[in-house]
């Protein structure tokens, strides 16, 4: 889980190595976090029709996809702002969706135990 945070920490130096204007360097985690923020909303509201892990699954791979792909050849602007949004919303959807599906394959009285192990397991590089 920790590795999912690596582009927030590192997008805003990223840009700095490819010597884009300092006044748009913070632009770029603002359009991370404005995909991240979609990406909570909408896959959220579609897991009830199509299912939680349905979701988990391919939001977890299009968000390692989309940093092998467009983060490895993101040499502009305009290619880094596709990389964050892209990377924002599919993160945000692999957050969103994680807790739902823990919640979905356990019984009631035992969700906050589970959830909680899941987290610490994750926590961990």
């Amino acid at each position: 889980m920790t590795s999912l945070f690596i582009p927030f920490f590192y997008i805003v130096e990223y840009a700095r190595h490819l010597s884009l204007p300092s006044q748009q360097l913070f632009y770029v985690l603002a359009v991370m976090n404005a995909g991240g923020v979609s990406g909570r909303i909408a896959p959220a509201y579609l897991s009830d029709f199509l299912g939680r892990f349905n979701l988990l699954t391919p939001s977890a791979f299009f968000a390692g996809l989309s940093c092998l792909v467009f983060w490895t050849f993101a040499k502009s602007l305009a290619s880094l702002m596709v990389f964050a949004a892209t990377y924002g919303f599919f993160s945000g959807a692999f957050i969103s969706v994680l807790t739902p599906c823990v919640a979905q394959i356990s019984d009631i009285r035992q969700i906050g135990i589970r959830i909680g192990m899941l987290y610490t397991i994750i926590s961990f590089p």
